[in-house]
This record gives structure tokens, C-alpha cells and sequence, in this order.
């Protein structure tokens, strides 16, 4: 709804469309209906986006001046519970715990931590658990509102989309981390070592379902400095060719990023996934639709239904 209406907006056409409802017909039960939609409506609102009342003290004011005066206590009881709820959590009994299904695992240490620490005597896959809570953490705090009208790429960016940002910004620090190690071995055997090495943490990633570190590092496996290293290239053992090539096959552009969604669908979660793919069909949805109906002056509800289903 933010790309064309803000919160308080939104708000007001609700309870103006639950006041008009008093002037209907009580025989057809129509405003008895209608309260209780408003009311579905705006508890979905409160207990999933509750970061739009919590960042804005008028709305909230707005609700609680609603369940007060506009509406009977036998129906406000419930959502003024929620919203008690949400104000103060404290206020609430309901304390979720949430057991790992899993036990942590153990850090994977090199086993000589003094002196200078070649980066391949730490094991790959600790790396990869690593790059995985990092990216996890990133990705997490995306906000819906930062996926709308492709606010990642205009001005004031830094203040409409800053966790998207956040996440472009490590995407290229790890690929050119990745290019940069290898680049600075300059004995064959070491490079092919390193090489070998990221090889190795892109298939650990790949394990953890952790989509978004796949493509970082062969993104940066495909520099144009790494690609000419022909001899380096040419030193890979055969499984590790084969394993780069397997990878490169479900991470390809090709036909909309057909094979990683294939593969996607097949994957148990939990998952981090490669964020630039829904992007992309973020903007050919925005791109690609017009946002109004221009015969009628409506709102196009079903691109704004199609960008809700990209985001979710």
C-alpha cells in the first residue's frame, strides 16, 4: 500500500469505510460484516507490520482514539490486547522459546593459531557457517517497504533501502575478496591451492542452503584478472572442475534464473537466499506494469498483489 497511500492514510480509509457502513440497511447485516473485515484488516496489520505503529506515534494514537470511541468494547477487547501486546511485551505471559532442532556445532579451529595464519589452514566449512550468519543477519533485516518502486537504486537510497544497500555492499566486498586472495599468491601451487579452497566454502554454502555466499564467490571466481589465470585453471583437479561446474549450473542467468529456482523449490528451509534474482523481478514487475488503470483512474491491484507475492 506504500506505493500509493501512506500508513495514516490507509488508516483512515478504514474507519471511514466502517462510519459510513452505520448509514447501511441493519436489516442485510452488511455493517456487521464490514466491522468485522476492517477489524481481520487491521489486526493482520498490527501483528505482522507492527514497525509501521511503532515508528509513528500519531497512527498508533490514532488506533487507540478508534477502539475507545468508534467501536464497542466487546469487539475492540481482542485487538486492544494485541495492541497492549505490542506496546509492551512485558505486559504478556506469552513468552515463545524457540529450541534449535539442531545442536550448535563447534568452531572448526586451524590447529596452529600463532604466527602468520595462511587463510587456507581455516576450514572451509567453518568459513561457510561464518558467511552464512553474516548474510543471514544482512538479509534479515530487510524491510518490506525497501523492495517497493525500486528505491535500492534512486536518490535517497541510503535512507529508503538501507539493509538492501547493506547487502549489495557485501556482495561486492566478497567478490572482490575472493579475486584479491588469489591475485596476491604469487606461486602457481599456492594459487591453485586458494583457488581449490573457495571452490571448496562455495560448496559448503551451497550445503547450508546459504544461496547468497554460491554467489558471491563465483562472482568472484569469474573476474576477468581470475579467468585469464590459465595455468592456475589448468592445475584444479578434476572434482573440484567438475564441482564448480555443477554449481555454475544451478546459479546460471539463463532463462530467468530457471535452474535455481528449480532448485530453490526443492530446498528445506531454512535458506539465504541470492537476493539480486528478486530484484530483478522486482523491477520488470514494476517496469513492466503501469501502477494505474488510466480508463478508469484505478489503482492496478494486480501488480501491487504480484509485488506482494515477489516480497513474501
Amino acid at each position: 500500500y506504500r506505493t500509493f497511500c501512506t500508513p495514516q492514510l490507509l488508516f483512515d480509509g478504514i474507519i471511514s469505510r466502517i462510519r459510513n457502513s452505520k448509514n447501511d440497511s441493519p436489516e442485510d447485516g452488511s455493517h456487521t460484516e464490514i466491522i468485522f473485515r476492517s477489524m481481520v484488516v487491521l489486526k493482520k496489520w498490527i501483528s505482522d507490520y507492527w514497525y509501521d505503529f511503532q515508528k509513528n506515534p500519531s497512527l498508533l494514537q490514532s488506533v487507540q482514539e478508534f477502539l475507545q470511541h468508534d467501536i464497542s468494547p466487546a469487539i475492540a477487547v481482542n485487538l486492544q490486547f494485541l495492541l497492549n501486546k505490542k506496546v509492551d511485551p512485558s505486559s504478556s505471559a506469552d513468552v515463545a522459546i524457540v529450541s534449535s532442532p539442531k545442536p550448535v556445532p563447534s568452531s572448526i579451529l586451524p590447529r596452529k593459531m600463532e604466527g602468520d595464519l595462511w587463510i587456507v589452514s581455516v576450514n572451509p566449512i567453518e568459513i561457510a557457517r561464518q558467511m552464512a550468519l553474516i548474510n543471514y543477519d544482512l538479509y534479515n533485516a530487510i524491510q518490506t517497504w525497501e523492495c517497493l518502486e525500486q528505491v535500492w537504486n534512486k536518490e535517497g537510497k541510503e535512507e529508503a533501502a538501507p539493509n538492501i544497500l547493506e547487502c549489495i555492499k557485501r556482495f561486492n566486498e566478497v567478490s572482490n575478496w575472493v579475486a584479491t586472495t588469489i591475485l596476491k599468491q604469487s606461486v602457481l601451487k599456492k594459487r591453485i591451492k586458494v583457488l581449490s579452497w573457495f571452490i571448496e566454502i562455495a560448496e559448503k554454502s551451497l550445503e547450508l542452503n546459504d544461496f547468497s555466499s554460491v554467489f558471491e564467490i563465483v562472482s568472484g571466481l569469474n573476474q576477468g584478472p581470475i579467468i585469464r589465470l590459465k595455468q592456475t585453471w589448468a592445475g584444479l583437479s578434476e572434482r573440484k572442475s567438475n564441482s564448480l561446474t555443477a554449481i555454475t549450473e544451478i546459479i546460471q542467468h539463463q532463462n530467468n534464473h530457471k535452474n535455481l529456482r528449480e532448485h530453490l523449490r526443492k530446498k528445506n528451509p531454512p535458506c539465504i537466499p541470492y537476493i539480486g534474482m528478486y530484484l530483478m523481478d522486482l523491477t520488470f514487475v514494476q517496469e513492466g506494469n503501469k501502477s494505474i488503470i488510466t480508463e478508469h483512474n484505478l489503482i492496478n491491484f494486480d501488480k501491487y498483489s504480484l509485488i506482494a507475492s515477489i516480497i513474501s
